[in-house]
């Protein structure tokens, strides 16, 4: 038995995505911001941390990046 593809994006508007595209490179540069100032703190680093940061980035990366292109 085969299952039907999930519906994406369902109930959301993406004639227009410059607001969303802009709202996620804040978020990014927000969090890389903060990620280097993680960094620097004291003579330990927080590998953990320093983890949940990288994945936050990628993961809003993967959003912007999946953002249908203007044409």
């Amino acid at each position: 038995m085969t299952r039907h593809p999930r519906a994406r994006y369902v109930g959301v508007n993406f004639n227009n995505t410059y607001f969303i595209e802009e709202k996620l490179i804040r978020e990014i540069v927000s969090l890389e911001r903060q990620m280097e100032n993680v960094e620097f703190v004291g003579d330990t680093v927080d590998f953990s941390m320093m983890q949940t940061y990288k994945e936050m980035i990628h993961c809003r990366r993967e959003m912007l990046n999946d953002l249908p292109r203007k044409t």
